[in-house]
């Protein structure tokens, strides 16, 4: 259940514009630029994405570990819960990541 209460937290996070991301299947290959710790403009989440797929998402001390794909601006994960298979378009302009989902953008600032 403390999974789904992540995925759903990033969903809601998202939806209202707060920077976020995500990830679940697999790991490594990809766009390397997305690689690094992130936040979001708040401060109150922060985002490693490393290079061997993993994604640790930070938020109020508590850190939860997700998988992720990063490939062609498309950030792939599979929800932990339902076994879904979601996507996020993004893109990163210098220390800026932008993530796009149904049609809401959030950024996440590099730290």
């Amino acid at each position: 259940m403390k999974k789904r209460w992540l995925v759903l937290l990033i969903a809601v996070c998202l939806t209202a514009v707060l920077p976020l991301a995500l990830g679940a299947c697999g790991g490594g290959d990809g766009d390397e630029a997305i690689v690094g710790v992130w936040t979001d403009e708040l401060g109150m989440m922060d985002y490693e994405f490393t290079s061997d797929g993993r994604l640790l998402v930070t938020f109020m001390g508590e850190t939860e570990e997700i998988s992720y794909i990063a490939k062609d601006g498309r950030l792939s994960f599979v929800d932990p819960e339902t076994g879904e298979e979601q996507a996020i378009e993004y893109r990163v302009e210098a220390d800026t990541l932008l993530m796009t989902f149904e049609g809401e953008e959030g950024v996440l600032v590099r730290k």
